[in-house]
């Protein structure tokens, strides 16, 4: 009963996008301020929507990145990301401003690429049969919980009809759909 009533209350339901009356209003919940997800949870989000789980220190293999106890275990990506060190309970521990460095690491890395590849989602649909504009579909229910909209379906079937190779394309969409900033953050 009580998350139902979070989940239907006013507050909750607050869009992102700021209109005039609280433009400024930043304290008191007049709109949801985006802000970018916890390290452990964008690690845990790109295991879970690309079927790739990783090894974590100190955890079994596709355990949560948050069930790691030491906060001094080393982990690249969790330390890009600003991860909290858990020597307190205080949140202002772990670091949520974007960097240069983690832009990069999403764009070049081998977080996003070898997940998609390693999951072999996209492989896997094009082998059951599905179509590519059925495939950019899955993408965009699996990482965003919403289908594309017309612009991008235009946009990427342009892409497709130009690729030699339907998978590529299709993962350097998926690729694309990961480092979306509607992926990255929480609004």
């Amino acid at each position: 009963r009580l998350i139902r009533d979070l989940c239907n209350s006013n507050t909750y339901q607050r869009s992102s996008q700021p209109n005039d009356s609280n433009r400024d209003d930043t304290r008191n919940f007049a709109r949801c301020v985006p802000r970018r997800l916890p390290a452990s949870t964008l690690l845990d989000c790109l295991g879970q929507v690309t079927g790739s789980p990783g090894k974590l220190p100190g955890v079994p293999l596709g355990a949560s990145a948050n069930r790691i106890a030491d906060g001094r275990a080393r982990h690249y990506f969790l330390d890009t990301f600003g991860r909290a060190r858990r020597d307190s309970v205080c949140a202002c521990e772990s670091d949520t401003q974007p960097t240069l460095s983690q832009a990069l690491h999403l764009i070049n890395g081998a977080a996003t690429n070898n997940k998609i590849q390693g999951g072999g989602l996209v492989k896997h649909w094009l082998a059951e049969g599905a179509t590519p504009e059925e495939v950019i579909e899955r993408v965009y229910l699996r990482c965003l919980t919403r289908r594309p909209t017309p612009e991008e379906r235009d946009g990427y079937a342009g892409l497709i009809a130009g690729a030699e190779a339907p998978r590529q394309a299709l993962e350097d969409v998926f690729w694309a759909v990961l480092n979306s900033r509607e992926f990255l953050f929480n609004h």
